[in-house]
């Protein structure tokens, strides 16, 4: 037996192995059988260089029940009889069989798998050296021994294989080409070592394509691929070529893809080859499929090649766009537009596409004067005609002409002829002088030509809207201008002066002549020098027909200014213009007079040579008188007044600012109705006095009318609920006024009218019951029975009115516009003086302005205003007619006789007051924010109510006239009026003519018994007059 750790690498102990084996086998018997003996079995074995080689041997026993004993395994060599490996499974399973193999041949690469049908020695790594032939020895228990031969062939596979190109030059990246479309090609593979040589094939995909190589050497095989004709078929295709010498392993390979230049397959300009508008830019795509690589495209107008261009190519690389952009002109129309796509690197590839141009254009315009004629020679009275040539595409509909830029149309009774491309003009005036101009229209545009001047030759005529009127004072000298109009331009004039007894030609060194001017030095010495002077021209054409006229009168006094308009109005400065008047024929200067409306002394003077007038230095918020009016050296014009006033200085803005309560901020309109109004607001907390009083003011936004105020104390919930039944656009005005009756500034609400009706509710449909409809009969029975007794009572009554009736001129409350709606107390008291508050809220945000809380300065102000009304002088109306009525006895029962559709009408007319009746406060109203006209009040006299006979007038009781209280000053009393504020032009008057001129002397006779008792005075001429009460 073999001690363990005998195998190691050592030649000697291997040595020992060998010869300690022998003699186990000689011990055994097997020595004897060495000798050759003939093989059962011989096998042909073929393994490929490093892989794996199996040597069968079989090992199953011919017997039933016998055994294998030990497989022994030799090689011929020069130590045949030496075993290289060995299985020994004597005495034991084939499982625990022991292995041995000769370390120096077989170096632990052999194992033998008994187990394997047939059993096989299996040689890892195979090598060259190991090729040849092997002995298998199998001994049984029973069995004679069997000999297996095993012929084992070593394969070496090609080592490498090379495709070359037509030059010979590897092809190092795989890509073969690029070649051009149609061309031949051959394609060279090469393998090179092995054992057996290889085959060396092509292949396109799993198809064979040529399988002809030939044998250059031991070592090197080769095959060569020829194309004929190059396809686009071939582009990108793989070609690979194979080398193989056995079946064992798969055979060696390289592949190569070709790559080829393809030429265009299409061009073509996308789109339709529509007309072109000239001087438009377009973009022209023309689109080149197919050619590869990128082609090159180029664009071509005729013989031109074109630049601005820009390409796109698609993302497989197939389809390129070129992209033209193109502004035609008329000159391109019929040339032929091209897009040529050439693959650069084949020859004769190009493909073209094109379009022949068909450009729009608006139309081309030339005027000319007729061949026959000399435009440096037309006269008045001949006769012209134009020429108009045209080209256009698309023709033109229609043909226009045009003098000095207005159209001519065809009018044969104006001696205007139009026909399609000529005008004739017949039997010309100067009137007809000017630029010509013919315009062609199509669907383009309108075409006009160049312009042709006119420049016909006519006889002096006066230029019109020169003056024709001077007022020349004697002694002095007038120089008068004549222009006139002539063609040609060189005028001799002719002056002559002509009055009602002789006409006086002007000696010439008293004329000054320049072209069409030419002006005379008249200076009239007498009465007999004012009339006219006559002017007359001639030129080559001929004499004046009709001379110009010029009146010399008397100087006299120039007109009043007009229109005065105040432009600009700041805290001390005005700015005024007027529209000046006539002259009265001398030079006139423009003054303005700055007078106090309080104090009535004069501010400032201010003298122009223009109408128009500056005066700084004012105290502001101050009200001014101003007087305008115009003066020359014959005396002053009318005087022409406005009202003014300054603004308020923004200092005093800021001080008395800083003392108003806060204002209601975010105030909405909640709800509205016909006759209902509720505002909510919001006050922080922090800001909240619960003694602050929230004020809601209604105006009328156009008229700034007070319609009426509402009071609360809380700010979300204002309410309002006597609206008029017919309202416009409201302004709402929301303001916080504390303990100390002073008011914040206003927040404002602008309601316009279709606002106020889209929010209104939505009546809902009321279903008529008989019920109902009973109730409504009755309501409205009701409602008519009390309209007919009202409309008697009024027809009846009034009787009783006695001193009730006394006209006040319109001023009592009863004739007043702004009245508040409600009775309620609570807004009774700040009435007065809160309402021009919101009308002054209106100017808060201008810094000039400054809201004052100062009593005494409310006094003086509302005393000035009422101080004013009631001095100003009256104004009498006697155009109304009395009633032609013979009178008796003095009694008015003469008037019962008047027929119905008599009615008298009183006028009242009122000065130009800018602020409202009743809106009176601390602060003046700036005249910016409320200015209207008053209108003429006209009062209806009811001649039914005229006592039966006229009694002596006594003084009017104070209870007759309605008076308003201001809460700082007592009721006002009517005061006489002067006798001579009667013919004032800017008094308040009223004017009732009761009795015709023949009555005056019975009807007057108690009037002027009583005139020591009542100062208004009534006669024929001056009218019933009545003094302003405070309201």
């Amino acid at each position: 037996m073999m001690a363990r750790g005998v195998f190691v690498n050592d030649n000697v102990i291997n040595n020992v192995l060998k010869v300690l084996w022998v003699c186990v086998f000689c011990y055994h018997g097997i020595c004897a059988k060495y000798v050759e003996e003939p093989a059962s079995a011989t096998y042909m074995v073929e393994a490929v260089q490093g892989g794996v080689a199996k040597l069968p041997c079989d090992i199953v026993p011919a017997l039933a029940g016998d055994k294998m004993h030990i497989v022994i395994w030799f090689k011929d060599g020069e130590n045949r009889k030496t075993p290289i490996y060995s299985f020994d499974s004597r005495d034991k399973l084939p499982e625990q069989g022991k292995h041995w193999h000769d370390e120096s041949v077989l170096g632990g690469r052999a194992y033998f798998r008994y187990q394997d049908n047939p059993a096989k020695l299996t040689l890892d790594s195979v090598r060259d050296s190991d090729g040849g032939i092997y002995h298998c020895r199998v001994d049984f228990k029973q069995t004679p021994t069997r000999n297996i031969k095993v012929n084992l062939t070593i394969i070496i596979p090609p080592e490498q294989l090379s495709v070359l190109d037509e030059t010979g030059v590897h092809i190092s990246n795989y890509v073969l080409g690029p070649y051009n479309e149609g061309s031949a090609i051959n394609i060279t593979c090469v393998a090179t070592g092995g054992r057996p040589p290889p085959k060396v094939t092509w292949w396109q995909e799993n198809a064979l394509l040529d399988d002809s190589f030939e044998y250059l050497s031991e070592r090197r095989v080769r095959n060569i691929l020829h194309l004929e004709k190059l396809e686009r078929k071939h582009l990108h295709t793989v070609f690979t070529c194979q080398a193989t010498n056995n079946n064992l392993v798969a055979p060696i390979s390289s592949s190569v893809t070709l790559d080829i230049n393809l030429r265009p397959l299409r061009v073509k300009l996308l789109g339709e080859n529509k007309p072109l508008s000239a001087d438009n830019t377009y973009e022209l795509s023309c689109e080149v499929v197919g050619s590869r690589p990128q082609p090159t495209i180029t664009w071509w107008k005729g013989s031109v090649q074109m630049k601005n261009t820009r390409e796109t190519t698609s993302p497989d690389l197939n389809t390129t766009t070129s992209v033209l952009t193109f502004t035609p002109t008329v000159e391109d129309g019929g040339k032929y537009l091209s897009c040529r796509g050439q693959q650069p690197h084949i020859s004769d590839s190009g493909l073209e596409d094109g379009w022949k141009l068909d450009i729009y254009h608006v139309p081309l315009v030339s005027l000319e004067l007729g061949s026959t004629l000399n435009g440096s020679t037309i006269k008045e009275g001949v006769d012209v005609y134009f020429e108009c040539n045209i080209k256009s595409n698309p023709w033109v509909y229609k043909v226009s002409w045009r003098h000095n830029g207005k159209q001519l149309y065809n009018n044969a009774q104006a001696n205007t002829i139009v026909s399609n491309q000529s005008l004739v003009l017949q039997s010309i005036t100067k009137a007809r002088s000017g630029h010509y101009t013919c315009v062609g229209h199509n669907q383009e545009g309108d075409g006009e030509s160049n312009p042709v001047q006119l420049d016909v030759k006519f006889i002096p005529t006066c230029r019109p809207g020169q003056p024709k009127v001077f007022g020349v004072a004697r002694h002095e000298t007038a120089r008068i201008l004549c222009e006139l109009e002539a063609n040609p331009t060189d005028v001799q004039f002719i002056w002559k002066f002509n009055n009602s007894a002789d006409t006086v030609d002007i000696p010439q060194n008293q004329i000054h002549s320049e072209r069409t001017r030419s002006t005379a030095a008249y200076k009239p010495m007498t009465e007999l020098d004012y009339g006219t002077l006559l002017c007359w021209g001639r030129n080559e054409i001929g004499m004046q027909k009709e001379p110009c006229i010029f009146y010399i009168n008397p100087a006299g006094k120039p007109d009043a200014l007009s229109n005065c308009t105040i432009l600009n109005q700041t805290a001390e400065s005005l700015h005024v213009e007027c529209t000046e008047g006539f002259d009265g024929g001398l030079q006139q200067e423009f003054i303005m007079e700055v007078y106090d409306t309080q104090t009535r002394k004069l501010v400032s003077n201010v003298t122009s040579k223009n109408p128009i007038f500056t005066v700084g230095g004012l105290e502001s918020g101050l009200g001014f008188d101003i007087g305008l009016y115009a003066s020359n050296k014959k005396g002053r014009s009318d005087v022409s007044h406005l009202h003014a006033f300054t603004l308020k200085s923004a200092e005093k803005h800021t001080v008395a600012k800083s003392n108003k309560p806060f204002p209601p901020e975010n105030c909405t309109l909640v709800h509205q109705s016909q006759f209902y109004l509720r505002i909510k607001c919001q006050v922080p907390e922090k800001k909240r006095d619960m003694h602050d009083t929230y004020v809601l003011q209604i105006f009328h936004a156009e008229s700034r009318i007070l319609i009426g105020t509402a009071t609360s104390q809380t700010p979300d919930d204002i309410v309002f609920r006597n609206l008029p039944q017919r309202y416009d656009d409201l302004l709402l005005f929301v303001r916080t006024k504390d303990k100390k009756s002073l008011m914040s500034d206003a927040n404002i609400i602008y309601a316009p009218k279709s606002t106020m009706r889209s929010n209104a509710s939505t009546p809902a449909l009321l279903q008529i019951t008989p019920l109902l409809g009973a109730l409504i009969g009755v309501v409205a029975a009701l409602i008519l029975v009390a309209v007919v007794i009202v409309v008697v009572i009024r027809l009846r009554g009034g009787g009783e009115r006695d001193d009730k009736d006394y006209d006040d001129g319109g001023l009592s409350s009863s004739g007043r516009r702004c009245v508040a709606g409600n009775g309620d107390k609570a807004s009774t008291e700040p009435l007065n003086k809160d309402l021009n508050d919101s009308v002054d809220s209106l100017e808060e945000k201008n810094p000039d302005i400054i809201p004052q809380n100062n009593g005494e300065d409310d006094y003086q102000d509302e005393e000035r205003a009422f101080e004013r009304l009631n001095n100003a002088p009256l104004r009498v109306y006697s155009r109304m007619h009395s009633p032609n009525n013979q009178a008796k006895n003095g009694c008015y029962d003469l008037y019962g006789t008047k027929t119905n559709d008599e009615i008298t009408y009183a006028e009242l007319s009122l000065t130009n007051q800018q602020m409202p009746h009743v809106i009176y406060n601390q602060q003046a109203i700036p005249m910016s924010v409320i200015r209207r006209q008053e209108p003429t009040v006209y009062a209806q006299i009811d001649m039914k109510r005229i006592p039966q006979c006229l009694q002596p007038l006594s003084p009017p009781h104070p209870s007759s006239f309605q008076t308003l209280h201001h809460p700082h000053l007592p009721a006002y009393i009517p005061r006489p009026l002067r006798e001579e504020q009667l013919m004032h032009e800017n008094a308040v008057n009223a004017e009732t003519p009761l009795m015709s001129p023949r009555d005056t002397s019975q009807a007057l006779q108690p009037l002027l018994e009583a005139n020591s008792t009542r100062t208004p005075t009534m006669s024929s001429t001056q009218p019933r007059t009545v003094t302003a009460t405070r309201f």
